[in-house]
């Protein structure tokens, strides 16, 4: 993917990883000295690398005005080693993108503040899962060959705008990695260097 097609992503899809009337930094987009592109709410974040060449910058995401304040650290919260993974390809990406939003919205409707789903790696199949006094939903979100048996609280909704992320991008492999129920799940398209960090729901959030 070309530097100008990373840049339009970033563009068309910032504004929903983000915080809001928040800390002016965490409503920035970051141009990073090596090339990279960061955008986070501290519970979510996108990067792309190898996307610019300018000096690093970071420019809010509302208005495009300069922030001068550092940006956090984003790159050390992205793990290097997990346990398991699974993949989807881009025709998987668009049919677990259209049940990411079938759940999206039944959890927006019973929890509008967390979204809370749970992502299951379990047998052969991964689901996500939906359950409370009122309702119980689960949907078969891609095939699952690893060994490790996960079950992670998220947020349905920064699932869904990571994915729409990988399809806007035309992603043909994405890879959904992870370690344990409380450790952040990562979405990266390798080939096109772009990645989504997902921070799991501690229980009782």
């Amino acid at each position: 993917m070309e530097q100008t097609a990373k840049l339009a992503l970033i563009n068309k899809h910032a504004k929903k990883f983000i915080a809001k009337n928040s800390h002016p930094v965490l409503e920035g987009i970051h141009y990073a000295a090596d090339g990279s592109v960061f955008v986070t709410n501290k519970f979510y974040a996108l990067r792309i690398r190898n996307a610019h060449n300018f000096e690093e910058v970071t420019i809010s995401a509302i208005d495009g005005t300069k922030i001068n304040e550092p940006f956090p650290n984003i790159e050390r919260v992205f793990p290097t080693e997990f346990k398991t993974s699974f993949a989807l390809n881009n025709h998987l990406i668009k049919d677990a993108l259209q049940k990411a939003k079938w759940v999206r919205d039944i959890a927006k409707y019973y929890d509008p503040i967390h979204k809370r789903i749970k992502l299951v790696l379990e047998g052969i199949n991964v689901f996500l899962h939906l359950e409370n006094d009122s309702v119980k939903f689960q949907t078969i979100f891609a095939p699952y060959n690893g060994l490790e048996t996960v079950h992670v609280n998220l947020n349905a909704e920064f699932l869904l705008n990571g994915l729409q992320v990988f399809k806007d991008a035309g992603t043909k492999q994405l890879q959904v990695k992870l370690n344990g129920q409380l450790d952040p799940i990562v979405l990266s398209d390798e080939e096109n260097e772009i990645d989504v960090i997902i921070l799991p729901i501690r229980t009782g959030a």
